[in-house]
């Protein structure tokens, strides 16, 4: 049986604390980028400068999933009131590293990411699947936030905008 993972809240000092964070939060997000299926260019800076701000943001709520040490998957979201008195949240991302796509340690980043957007007040989390991993991990994901209570609202689109 596999080693089972913590979830952990990220913050700037977990970055300044265990560099080695950093390094496997920048080769995730690398990963995610070159499986999503978009045709973008993946900037290592850009990502660096995004970990930073997310981590020290108190609106960006960035969850990692850590197995031995290493993390191994993440999810972030964000939360607004904007027009409304009650607070949102958006789940932008969530990734697993393939090899730790099981309901175990997916249900246990999810359920800690709605945890914690609970504590802030948060009413609705929008969440849903927008890359182009493979068929079978999107439904799979749609399981899970099923088996979690969330309900379907749509789906998403994208357009590519040609320069």
């Amino acid at each position: 049986m596999r080693d089972k993972g913590i979830v952990l809240k990220l913050n700037k000092s977990h970055l300044i604390e265990y560099p080695s964070f950093v390094q496997d939060m920048l080769c995730l997000i690398e990963r995610y980028s070159s499986e999503s299926g978009y045709d973008y260019t993946f900037s290592r800076e850009n990502a660096y400068q995004t970990l930073v701000f997310s981590s020290s943001s108190d609106f960006i709520h960035f969850l990692v999933y850590i197995v031995d040490g290493r993390i191994v998957g993440f999810c972030v979201s964000h939360t607004e009131s904007g027009w409304m008195e009650e607070t949102i949240a958006n789940m932008h991302m969530f990734y697993m590293s393939p090899e730790y796509r099981d309901y175990y340690s997916s249900r246990l980043l999810l359920r800690s990411t709605i945890d914690c957007l609970k504590e802030q007040g948060v009413k609705y989390i929008f969440g849903g699947s927008i890359s182009r991993i493979n068929d079978r991990v999107t439904r799979g994901f749609h399981l899970l936030l099923e088996r979690l209570g969330f309900e379907s609202a749509g789906s998403g689109y994208v357009k590519e905008i040609k320069c």
